[in-house]
């Protein structure tokens, strides 16, 4: 219902009654910086998160993506992203981390990896939260600047074939063009443009 001021104050309310819970800090990040515009209260708030609870990579990868796109601070962002990087994975959000994370320090094989992990998970074992976590990766990746080096990955991926729709609809948002779609089996150029589509809507939104 996009009742995003009722959620803010959700979050400072779970946050008075206990102060040293991270999640709520993290949860009001995500909140400011997607939802607000608020990037600076965003950058507190994910590092309030991580001092209460510095093991927590959730915040450290949110904090790095938000230095990498809003704030424009790349080494600042690849400090977080190496913190978020420790190899803690064992689900398929924190394999998605993972991804995002070696990526953005152009550890190609440590990144490959973990889309392996995730792709296993989305078509090996038919698990929606990890189809999801694989458009999610592609929408911040490409906000993130490594767009193409994560359709490189897929194409080079074990998965390439399930996976050829978002490579190609990360090669039409980096080429700012859709012709990479001709060549394509129709039911795969569809699912590309739906894609390709989703990149955009989320950075309009996000």
């Amino acid at each position: 219902f996009q009742r995003y001021d009722e959620a803010e104050a959700a979050y400072r309310k779970a946050i008075e009654i206990n102060p040293k819970h991270a999640a709520p800090w993290c949860n009001l990040g995500i909140l400011l910086a997607d939802h607000f515009q608020r990037y600076d209260e965003a950058e507190a708030a994910y590092r309030k998160a991580i001092e209460i609870n510095p093991k927590h990579v959730y915040p450290w990868a949110n904090l790095g993506r938000l230095l990498a796109t809003h704030l424009r601070r790349p080494d600042d962002a690849k400090a977080a992203y190496r913190e978020a990087a420790r190899p803690s994975a064992t689900d398929a959000q924190e394999a998605a981390l993972q991804l995002q994370s070696q990526l953005f320090l152009g550890n190609q094989d440590a990144a490959l990896s973990a889309l392996e992990t995730l792709a296993e998970r989305a078509f090996g074992k038919n698990n929606a939260a990890a189809f999801f976590q694989i458009k999610e990766q592609i929408w911040e990746c490409h906000a993130i600047g490594k767009g193409a080096e994560l359709a490189e990955l897929m194409e080079r991926s074990a998965h390439a074939g399930p996976l050829q729709p978002y490579s190609l609809a990360l090669r039409a948002a980096v080429s700012g063009t859709n012709r990479v779609f001709r060549n394509a089996p129709q039911e795969v150029a569809n699912m590309a443009a739906e894609v390709y589509k989703e990149i955009f809507t989320q950075k309009e939104t996000g």
